[in-house]
């Protein structure tokens, strides 16, 4: 398992990946950022991203603002998350 920060459209956001596989399953955590801290970072999915991990590759994302990710200046789209993790996952970020 490995955590570690990127860049997403400029903004460091932290990723924790594990695991093997062609296709990675990406987690996204729920919450608002600065409005419920204790559910927003991808510590939320504890024993469940090891679970996942045993079977395929896993990539969990702290949204912007949230956990160990920055709050970029404007909101990102999930697509665009999810992209960047999946492009970290083939190393092509």
């Amino acid at each position: 398992m490995s955590t570690e920060t990127i860049a997403i459209d400029g903004v460091p956001t932290r990723i924790r990946r594990s695991g093997a596989g062609k296709t990675p399953i990406v987690l996204l955590h729920g919450a608002v950022p600065g409005v419920t801290p204790y559910c927003g970072g991808l510590h939320v999915w504890g024993e469940s991203f090891d679970l996942l991990a045993r079977e395929t590759q896993v990539i969990a994302i702290d949204l912007p603002g949230a956990g160990g990710s920055a709050l970029g200046p404007s909101p990102l789209a999930i697509a665009t998350i999810v992209g960047a993790g999946r492009r970290n996952a083939s190393g092509t970020h």
